[in-house]
């Protein structure tokens, strides 16, 4: 059995394994230096790793900036589309559109923190988890959905990817941190709720190879997920 030294930070979200257990006593084929995930995406997808194109504020028609970031994998054009696609923090359902609503982000997902601060949205979502919507508590690492093209004209307006933007106090910022890693919203709440003040060291999510087909149907059927309602008696508005 491998094991930390210590007790894994994010421990309670797994109370199947031991505290002390790495990586769920499986690190030939997984790896997880800090317990946190920063990307909203597995690492490898068909064996293609994953990036992030650094496009936040470039040019958008009508003089638009672009408010986040578009992350996929390697493989190019729809080689991940039907990609799991996970929360990186704690919150709640605050927001979910559908392709064909007219919201040129698709089907789409926005999370926010318990304290209403800190929020991430996920868009062009190829279909999201069954059971989710406003309201709905999500844990960090969950699965929300997979990786589309969708659009505010339907399925398939987009090459796949994933449009995702993180906000602080209302505002947007840039979800790149460097060339490999994303900022990462579960350490910005943790270091608003700790007295510690942890440092920001960067997370990955665990290393597994994911194989998976291109979908034939114009939305990909997800597994049942189960999805936890909690009552909030009020989430402070994020300004778009």
């Amino acid at each position: 059995m491998q094991v930390f030294t210590s007790v894994d930070p994010l421990a309670e979200k797994m109370p199947w394994n031991s505290p002390y257990v790495y990586c769920s006593n499986n690190p030939v084929n997984k790896i997880d230096p800090d317990g946190r995930l920063e990307w909203p995406v597995n690492r490898t997808y068909n064996g293609n790793g994953r990036r992030h194109e650094n496009n936040w504020h470039a040019a958008r028609p009508h003089g638009r900036l672009h408010k986040g970031v578009d992350v996929n994998h390697t493989g190019g054009g729809n080689t991940d589309q039907g990609a799991p696609i996970v929360a990186t923090h704690n919150g709640t359902v605050t927001r979910v559109g559908h392709a064909g609503d007219g919201d040129g982000g698709g089907n789409r997902i926005k999370i926010t923190s318990a304290d209403g601060t800190v929020s991430t949205s996920y868009m062009h979502l190829d279909g999201t988890s069954s059971g989710l919507k406003v309201g709905s508590e999500i844990k960090e690492g969950q699965q929300i959905g997979t990786m589309g093209g969708s659009g505010a004209n339907g399925q398939n307006a987009y090459t796949a990817h994933l449009h995702y933007e993180v906000s602080v106090d209302g505002t947007k910022i840039n979800p790149a941190n460097g060339a490999n890693h994303l900022v990462d919203p579960q350490q910005i709440i943790n270091s608003r709720t700790s007295t510690q003040q942890p440092e920001y060291s960067g997370g990955t999510l665990p290393e597994v190879t994911v194989v998976g087909q291109r979908p034939q149907a114009t939305q990909r059927p997800l597994p049942q997920i189960p999805v936890t309602e909690t009552r909030t008696p009020e989430i402070r508005p994020i300004q778009n």
